[in-house]
Order: C-alpha cells, then structure tokens, then sequence
C-alpha cells in the first residue's frame, strides 16, 4: 500500500512548479500533505515534524535536483524512514540506515558531507573549465553526485530511478 500510495502522489507532483510534500505511515497511511506554493522549499511546523517518525516522506524539486543535504538533515531530525524527491524526469531516495539515525552516524554523514562536498565542487569546476559541462548542469547535478559519492563509500543509502512513463 505504501509504495502505491507514493507511486500516485509522486506522479502528481512530479512536474509542479512549486514544493508539495506527502508523507506516510508505514502501512501507506497518509499522516501529512502540505505545500507553501514556493519553487524551492517548503517550512514544517514543530506539530507537522512530531507527526512524521518512522514515516516515508516523499516531494518534488521543480528545478531537477536530488535531493539537498536539507532534506537528510530533516530526515535525521525527524527520524524518517525515508526522504524521497522526485523530478520531471527521475526519483531520488535516501533509506534510514538500518541502527537509525543516531548521533555518531549523523556526525558521520555531516563529516562525509563536508570533505565530498569540497572535491566535487572542485572536480566541477574542471569540468565547468574544461568545456565537459555547464554550471547549470553542475549546478544541478550536484547532490546526485554528492549522494551517490557517499552511497558507493556506504555512507548514506541513496538511489535513484528515472520514471517509467
């Protein structure tokens, strides 16, 4: 039931051009559905995030982006199961990690973060110098490398798919 009730709304928001958020209980039962109608974020109340333990949380990036490292930070905050984003074209998740989200793997993911960070954006600005790609594709590539760098080090557990239209 989860995975239908996500499939559906994902479809739904997937090309809106401003934030909408769903989540879920485990059992596929909707506990949030909120937007603020800006293109780039969306603001949780402390009753919003009291509702969203253990749940799969689930918005779009109208700009194409993965998932921002805010989104994780909220995950970890609000102990989600799942942060999930999605696109025109694709679908971004991030999966708690199997102790939880406790303080050393947070201190852990931040620590990674800040060092990859770091070597991706000056592996981009080769590539940017290079000719090999725009910073608009920079730009808006760069938490998919970010999360997939980290994923293959077993640091987060993020995926990705396009839509199967």
């Amino acid at each position: 039931m989860l995975a239908s009730n996500l499939e559906v709304v994902e479809r739904r928001i997937r090309a809106l051009s401003y934030e909408h958020a769903y989540a879920f209980a485990a059992d596929g039962t909707l506990i949030l559905d909120t937007t603020d109608f800006a293109p780039a974020s969306i603001g949780f109340t402390a009753d919003q995030l009291s509702l969203l333990r253990n749940a799969s949380l689930t918005h779009n990036h109208p700009g194409g982006r993965s998932l921002s490292q805010n989104d994780v930070f909220l995950a970890m905050e609000a102990d989600l199961a799942q942060i999930r984003a999605v696109t025109a074209s694709h679908r971004f998740w991030i999966n708690r990690p199997l102790k939880g989200w406790t303080p050393d793997y947070q201190k852990r993911v931040r620590t990674a973060i800040t060092a990859e960070k770091g070597l991706l954006i000056r592996h981009l600005e080769r590539d940017i110098s290079g000719g090999r790609i725009s910073p608009e594709a920079a730009n808006r590539g760069f938490h998919h490398l970010l999360w997939s760098n980290l994923a293959s080090r077993g640091v987060v557990r993020y995926a990705h798919e396009p839509w199967e239209d």
